[in-house]
């Protein structure tokens, strides 16, 4: 993938990009399909598209937004030809987890224990939250991704956290 990169830029901007943030990358993908495997083509389809294109930024935080912008919309590309053509990655992830190795199990538990806790509050607030604390980017780095205003990016998160506490609350006092 690097001897691809090194070919089709003019900068070391997107190999250095891809060095230091594949794994962030995975996660982000991972924790929106719940597909390992899928996570991985997610991401070097994203990486190879984003190599063929002459007008992506060259400053490295517009690059990094950029990227993460064309991760988040081919995740959300999958997500919903899963969701209309096949069975729900749900069924898929509980099949895939009897086959796997503990490793593999661990992770998918917490996607799921993750995503029970995320699919409570409104899509915005989760996603947001998902961004900022599953993929460690800053709410400046969202609001370019997400092409909202920062004050948005962080009101959705925090009001997406008061209710998840307020329903953690609930559910200790019941």
């Amino acid at each position: 993938m690097l001897g691809i990169l090194r070919k089709r830029t003019s900068g070391d901007e997107l190999e250095r990009l891809v060095r230091e943030q594949t794994d962030n990358m995975f996660r982000f993908a991972f924790f929106r399909t719940g597909d390992r495997s899928t996570a991985e083509d997610i991401v070097q389809d994203t990486l190879l598209s984003v190599c063929r294109q002459n007008n992506r930024p060259t400053e490295p935080e517009k690059l990094k937004s950029y990227v993460f912008r064309a991760l988040s919309n081919r995740c959300r590309d999958v997500i919903r030809k899963h969701r209309t053509d096949t069975e729900p990655l749900t069924c898929r992830m509980a099949e895939k987890t009897e086959e796997d190795n503990d490793n593999e199990r661990s992770a998918m538990e917490e996607y799921a224990r993750i995503e029970r806790v995320l699919g409570e509050i409104p899509d915005e607030q989760a996603e947001t939250i998902r961004m900022h604390v599953i993929d460690g980017l800053k709410f400046t780095e969202i609001a370019d991704i997400t092409e909202t205003p920062v004050t948005t990016v962080k009101s959705r998160f925090k009001y997406g956290i008061e209710k998840i506490k307020e329903r953690m609350n609930n559910r200790k006092n019941n």
